[in-house]
């Protein structure tokens, strides 16, 4: 593997929550923006079966030398957030 694509978003405590979605409501039991809630909250929803939103400190370890990093932080406007 050559490199690896994650989707991030912050939680309302600073929590980096690995979510393509920036709302919780399509893929949890819960309602709401990821950046409305804090990590206790996040970790309280199931993402089915019994499963919980992962976090960025939980799915990442060092990878070898030859694979390639890249991180890129993105930004909703204004005018999208709620």
């Amino acid at each position: 593997m050559d490199a690896i694509e994650l989707d991030l978003h912050l939680s309302k405590d600073g929590a980096l929550a690995v979510m393509h979605d920036a709302d919780v409501d399509r893929t949890t039991d819960g309602t709401g923006p990821i950046a409305g809630k804090t990590l206790a909250e996040l970790r309280e929803l199931d993402a089915g079966q019994g499963e919980r939103i992962p976090v960025f400190e939980g799915c990442w370890t060092p990878s070898p030398p030859r694979c390639r990093r890249r991180s890129r932080t993105w930004r909703r406007p204004a005018r999208w957030r709620r």
